[in-house]
């Protein structure tokens, strides 16, 4: 991997995400340069850890993928990648679960209305034989 140009593009994919969140420009110094530089660190961790190969171009898809999955409310209300780079674990693990816990939540519901439904219609079968 070209760690010059991945870091340039992770500049421009970050500088976009945030953007896009808050409508304002992010203002970067070194500080926030080295938690960028750890952010993809991390990334490409992961990247290779679900074996898939830590080229340039999964990295930053991976980087651009993990960013906009972020749904905390208050991570994006202090949005800083600081803070995203310090909370990254968290981040990842909820940005894993996240589809799965939705499709649990999902299940969990549509079981509630069926036995909403289900015991709606004993009752109006039991008041119909009255």
């Amino acid at each position: 991997m070209q760690k010059v140009n991945c870091y340039k593009q992770s500049v421009d994919i970050w500088f976009k995400y945030y953007s896009d969140k808050t409508r304002q420009n992010y203002l970067m110094d070194g500080t926030q340069g080295k938690h960028l530089k750890q952010l993809i660190k991390k990334v490409e961790l992961k990247v290779i850890d679900v074996g898939m190969d830590a080229s340039e171009e999964n990295i930053l898809n991976s980087l651009k993928g993990f960013l906009y999955s972020i749904t905390d409310q208050w991570i994006i209300d202090h949005l800083d990648i600081s803070i995203v780079n310090s909370k990254f674990n968290q981040l990842y693990v909820r940005s894993i679960t996240g589809g799965i816990q939705s499709k649990i939540n999902d299940k969990r519901e549509a079981n509630v209305r069926s036995l909403i439904e289900d015991f709606g219609e004993r009752v109006l079968r039991r008041n119909q034989g009255k």
